[in-house]
C-alpha cells in the first residue's frame, strides 16, 4: 500500500507539474502577443510622429506651440526665418513682455505678445477661439505679419497649449498697396 500510495502522489505530482508547464506556456504566448503588439503600436506611434514632424517643419507658415506660462514648447524653422531666433535659443524659455527690448527676441515677443505693437491690428473672425491679427516687425527684416492664435485643447475641452500661425504677407500687403495707388493716379 505504501508503494501504491508513493505511486499515487508521484501521478499527482507530474499532473500538476503538466498543469504547471501548459499554464506557463501560456502565459508566456499572451506575454508574447502583447509584447508584439506593444512594438507594433510604438513603431506606428513612431512613424505618426516622424510624419507630423515632417509637415510641420516642412510648413511655409512659421508655427510657434507655448504653455499658458508663455514658456515655448515648439517652433519650427519658417518661423525662426520669419522672427530671426533659433529654436535652441526659445524652446524650453519661458518669454515676457519685457523681452521685446532685447533686439535679438524683439520680433518673437512681438508676435507673442501683440498687445505691445502700436500699429497691430486685430481682425473680426466668426470663430471667436481664434484671434488674428496683422502686425509689423522690424527685425531680421521688415515683415507685415498676420498672426493667428489657436489654443490647443485636450479630449475634456481643457486648454493644454496654445499656437501661433505666423504668415508673412508683406508681398500680399505691397501689392495691395500698389494697386490702390495706381487707382488713385488713375483717377486724376
Amino acid at each position: 500500500e505504501n508503494l501504491n500510495d508513493a505511486f499515487n502522489s508521484r501521478r499527482r505530482l507530474v499532473v500538476f507539474a503538466g498543469l504547471f508547464i501548459a499554464v506557463a506556456l501560456a502565459l508566456l504566448a499572451i506575454l508574447l502577443w502583447n509584447v508584439r503588439n506593444l512594438v507594433k503600436l510604438f513603431r506606428a506611434l513612431d512613424l505618426e510622429k516622424r510624419q507630423t514632424s515632417a509637415i510641420v517643419s516642412n510648413l511655409t507658415d512659421g508655427l510657434v506651440e507655448y504653455a499658458e506660462d508663455f514658456r515655448i514648447i515648439l517652433i519650427n524653422h519658417s518661423a525662426e526665418q520669419i522672427v530671426g531666433v533659433k529654436a535652441e535659443d526659445v524652446v524650453g524659455r519661458k518669454f515676457e513682455p519685457k523681452d521685446s527690448s532685447e533686439e535679438k527676441f524683439s520680433s518673437f515677443a512681438r508676435v507673442l505678445f501683440p498687445i505691445l505693437v502700436e500699429d497691430a491690428r486685430a481682425i473680426r473672425v466668426a470663430d471667436e477661439r481664434f484671434k488674428i491679427i496683422e502686425l509689423k516687425i522690424h527685425h531680421p527684416l521688415e515683415r507685415d505679419l498676420q498672426v493667428i492664435t489657436v489654443p490647443i485643447v485636450n479630449e475634456i475641452g481643457r486648454i493644454v497649449s496654445y499656437l501661433k500661425v505666423i504668415r508673412d504677407i508683406t508681398r500680399e500687403k505691397t501689392i495691395a498697396r500698389s494697386k490702390s495707388e495706381f487707382i488713385s493716379l488713375a483717377a486724376h
